[in-house]
């Protein structure tokens, strides 16, 4: 018994010695991977949704693409809680079920909406505890090659990570940074939609139309939802439009930014990687979002004098 204790004991002692020395070496010679942080920037920013705010819900067009330092809310926080593979739904069901409701929520849209799943955050417990766990998780997965063996894998592959960096602020806004030039990634992402569209469902889409008016039905009264169309390239909004009709979706919401007839082509200073905007053409498109906003607001207090 005493030799079993003992070999367990220098066992764990060797995997105590072999981590540092392998993460170490893969620090020198291994590209690391960067991640969307998901959870941790849900525990930290869905707690802080209250009556005065302001909330972007959607998938990365918006996380990338939006700029909450560029909306004026000066009653409350602007929050950005789009994320990938988002179509808002479970923190919408999540602020009802809670009897939370923010002042103006604004949800993007696109067809291919429908085929996301979500995060199952409505599910989740929110609380400074999970707040720091999933932080520390997500510092592990950014940093850590033992923790999270995706780089070493795409390594002994012969292949490099796609994702570099994200650099979030604290209302959710993201700078992401991939490999490659733009029509590189241009070239990935029209696969991506080419493969959307061609696999497109209907029912799927059908259903989620039913269940986003529901929600919004369930928010009429409570708060202000606004819908918007983010700018795309020219060849991605021709793989969307296909299965777009705008009067089909304008009327489900309090007020509905259609920016889908904004086509600079498959221009670089425009789209990241045309799909998702630059950092600076975000800034210059929020500050439009938010004029827009504001002319409505200023039309429909006017109407209601």
């Amino acid at each position: 018994m005493e030799k079993f204790i003992k070999k367990i004991i220098c066992f764990v002692a060797i995997s105590f010695l072999l981590i540092p020395i392998i993460e170490s070496i893969c620090h020198l010679i291994v590209p690391k991977i960067s991640h969307h942080n998901i959870f941790a920037k849900s525990q930290n920013l869905i707690p802080k949704i209250d009556s005065n705010s302001i909330v972007f819900l959607g998938d990365s067009r918006l996380e990338w693409g939006i700029k909450t330092e560029e909306i004026t809310n000066k009653s409350g926080k602007v929050i950005n809680l789009a994320m990938p593979g988002s179509n808002g739904f479970d923190i919408i069901e999540y602020m009802i079920s809670n009897k939370i409701y923010p002042k103006t929520l604004i949800i993007g849209f696109t067809p291919n909406y429908g085929r996301y799943k979500n995060h199952n955050l409505n599910k989740l417990h929110y609380s400074t505890k999970n707040l720091i766990k999933e932080s520390f998780k997500y510092w592990l997965k950014q940093n850590s090659f033992t923790y999270n063996k995706a780089s070493i894998n795409l390594f002994l592959a012969g292949k490099e990570p796609y994702f570099v960096n994200h650099e979030y602020d604290n209302y959710g806004n993201v700078v992401v940074k991939e490999n490659g030039d733009f029509n590189k990634r241009m070239e990935l992402q029209l696969k991506m939609y080419k493969n959307w569209n061609d696999r497109f469902n209907k029912n799927e889409f059908k259903n989620y139309l039913q269940k986003l008016s529901e929600l919004v039905s369930l928010l009429d009264g409570k708060t202000n939802v606004y819908g918007i169309y983010m700018p795309t390239s020219d060849t991605i909004l021709s793989l969307e439009n296909d299965h777009y009709n705008k009067n089909e979706i304008n009327n489900m919401f309090d007020y509905y930014m259609d920016f889908s007839d904004f086509q600079p082509n498959n221009d670089s200073s425009y789209f990241y990687d045309g799909s998702h905007l630059t950092l600076e053409y975000a800034h210059q498109f929020t500050k439009e979002i938010n004029k827009s906003i504001e002319k409505h607001e200023r039309t429909t207090m006017y109407k209601s004098h």
